[in-house]
Parts: structure tokens; sequence; C-alpha cells
């Protein structure tokens, strides 16, 4: 089946809301206002992913990744290029005392807090509107080039849901990549569910 075949639109907005509440929850941790939106969607086979992302061509990325099961079973993984990732850290930090010689873990710590709630509050809403139950690992931080921060195709994704997520903090913007890396099974049954929903 052609991927083109697939309506996105009710995934698009499920997403949408799910990012809404990550920047609720974010606005929280952060000194600013902070706007967190998902100005695109799309749905892309594993051979077609580099194509696909907005941070193509960037040469050190930091990453969050999280597996998930139960009623759908994949993995999530927040990308940003590394000097924007370092902006982001910067505001939720701002103003907190730094141990010296320990900036890494807490760069890795604070990204992956940031990846975490934003996989959550996505995978959640979805999860709540369709009444699922999920479990999650343990957020895992990564950073390198493109092929070391998406080691996860190699595990049996066949599909993959690439969102753009977009950070709007004070003066400057920050662009990543929200992946979402499923089995043809899974994604199967997440549309069947969708659809299900949306026809009431």
């Amino acid at each position: 089946m052609s991927l083109s075949e697939f309506n996105l639109e009710p995934i698009a907005e499920i997403v949408g809301i799910g990012i809404g509440k990550a920047a609720e929850v974010l606005n929280t941790m952060l000194n600013s206002h902070v706007r967190l939106t998902a100005p695109s969607l799309e749905l892309v086979r594993p051979e077609d992913l580099e194509g696909a992302l907005f941070l193509r061509g960037v040469e050190k990325l930091s990453a969050v990744e999280m597996g998930f099961s139960g009623d759908f079973e994949g993995s999530a993984e927040l990308v940003f290029a590394s000097a924007d990732a370092g902006k982001l850290v910067d505001c939720i930090t701002n103003d907190i005392p730094m141990p010296d010689g320990d900036l890494d873990s807490i760069r890795a710590g604070t990204l992956c807090e940031v990846g975490n709630i934003v996989i959550n509050a996505l995978l959640g809403n979805i999860v709540n509107v369709l009444h699922s139950e999920l479990t999650y690992t343990v957020p895992l931080y990564t950073e390198g080039s493109l092929a070391n921060v998406l080691r996860v195709v190699r595990d049996g994704a066949e599909l993959i849901i690439v969102v753009r997520a977009r950070f709007e903090v004070e003066n400057f913007s920050i662009d990543g990549d929200l992946l979402i890396f499923l089995s043809l099974s899974t994604f199967a049954r997440l549309e069947t569910a969708i659809r299900r929903f949306v026809d009431g």
C-alpha cells in the first residue's frame, strides 16, 4: 500500500493537542514563556527517513529516545541540533548554580527531562483519546551524527511518523524532529483505533 493512501489528518490533530500539553508543562520549567508547535507531520519508510528530516545535514545532533509497549509498541525520539539543544538547556537552567565539571551530565539530564515531557505528552494524549495503555522505558540521551542517533531504525521499525517540533522561547526558535518508530502491524492498529474514534 502506498503511504499516500493513509489519512494523517486525525493523527495530526491528536499530535497537535499532545504538543500543546507538553508546552504547558515546559512553561512551568522555564523562566520564559515557551510556545511549542507541530508545523508538519509526515509518514515515511526507514529508507526515506533522512530526506524527510528537518535536521538532515546537521553534523552534531542531540537526541532523547524512549521505547513504549502495551496496546501499541515502538519507540519515539526527539532530535535537536546540538547547538540548539544547548540554548534550550541554558533557558531551563538559567540562574541554577552549576557544579564544576558536571556540565555534560546536567545537559544530558535536562534534555532527557524535556524529551520525557514532550514524548509522554504526545503519546499520552494518543492513548487517552483511544482509551489505551502504554508503559515507557527510561529516557536515553545520545549525541553524535545522524547515523548514531537514528540507530533505532535498525531495530525493526517499518514506518516512522515524522513530526516537526518547533520551540519558540524569547527571541529565538528551535526546530527539532520528533520521530515515532512503528512496525506495520502497530501502525495498522493505531490507524484503525483512530479511525474508529473519529467515526464516533
